[in-house]
């Protein structure tokens, strides 16, 4: 199903970022605590503790300082699939004293109320800054203030590379007064199938997922058309389906262009590129928002895969 770059809400709410301390003793020589901070938020689903969600409060104080895409609700364990959120929380500024959050409710439906959930669309939540800032600063106070000598914390949820702890202890609130964009002017972001990349920028392949840049849904719903377009080698026949019969896919499937991007059907050639054109022209209005990233330049470059399908 495409979706609808220009959709509206399903919903919208004044946001506010709320949270419950868990903790779970360990029973080590000496015991020490792990801690987690629990989400709650508007449109917040009531059991989202069962689901093993929390709040990531890095990516929280990060979004604080600049747009873009962040694993604000992650799994206790720190692999966000492993609690079925399958995508990022959009984060605009679109002024100096407002936060937009953009959540996307098939992707993160274990994180709404089922009246939003599962539904093509997303969930918008509007912060004041000021507010938005002061209940980060409270979630790291709670963190500094947990535990005792007797049971100290040693573990907060998410850590995946076991320095979640130390890293949200040296944060520092006063760093809110500097407020920086996704990338700095004069960077030229350039969208198209470069082999396995999907991005250059200034010129050089990006090995990131590029979502990570994108401060809004509708840049999210525009790249997601766009890519319905193609498969990587590897999945080429999983995405064709039930046109495979007799096609040989030795090609896409060879060692050395197996994670390259193929494009499924020529008849889709310049379908392919007008979405490319148009996730490229929403890139670069939602950067000119605000203060996201004045000054970058947004391209795309015309499609030029190997098709594997009339």
């Amino acid at each position: 199903m495409r979706l609808d770059p220009q959709s509206l809400p399903l919903a919208e709410f004044a946001g506010r970022l709320c949270w419950s301390l868990g903790q779970e003793t360990i029973h080590g020589e000496p015991p020490w605590l792990s801690i987690r901070l629990i989400p709650g938020f508007p449109g917040c689903n009531p059991a989202i503790a069962d689901a093993g969600i929390v709040w990531d409060v890095l990516e929280l104080f990060e979004s604080a300082r600049r747009p873009g895409a962040y694993q604000v609700l992650n799994c206790d364990c720190g692999y966000p699939p492993d609690a079925e959120i399958e995508a990022p929380v959009f984060v605009s500024h679109p002024d100096a004293d407002t936060v937009i959050w953009e959540i996307d409710a098939l992707a993160l439906a274990h994180t709404l109320t089922p009246e939003w959930a599962g539904r093509h669309g997303f969930v918008r939540l509007v912060f004041s800054r000021e507010a938005y800032e002061h209940d980060i600063c409270a979630m790291l106070d709670a963190i500094r203030g947990a535990g005792s000598p007797e049971l100290p914390v040693g573990e907060l949820a998410p850590d995946v590379g076991g320095m979640a702890l130390d890293r949200a202890l040296a944060l520092d609130c006063e760093l809110f007064g500097t407020h920086e964009p996704i990338e700095p002017p004069g960077t030229l972001l350039e969208f198209g199938f470069f082999g396995s990349n999907l991005l250059l920028i200034n010129g050089k392949p990006d090995s990131g997922w590029p979502v990570r840049l994108f401060p809004c849904w509708s840049v999210y719903a525009a790249f997601r058309n766009w890519l319905g377009f193609v498969s990587r080698g590897f999945a080429v026949a999983i995405s064709l389906d039930d046109e495979t019969a007799g096609m040989d896919f030795s090609a896409s499937m060879a060692d050395a262009v197996k994670n390259h991007f193929f494009l499924l059907r020529e008849s889709e050639r310049a379908a392919c590129d007008l979405a490319g054109n148009d996730l490229a022209s929403l890139m670069k209005a939602a950067l000119n928002e605000g203060n996201a990233a004045p000054g970058v330049a947004v391209a795309y470059y015309s499609c030029i895969c190997p098709a594997v399908s009339d």
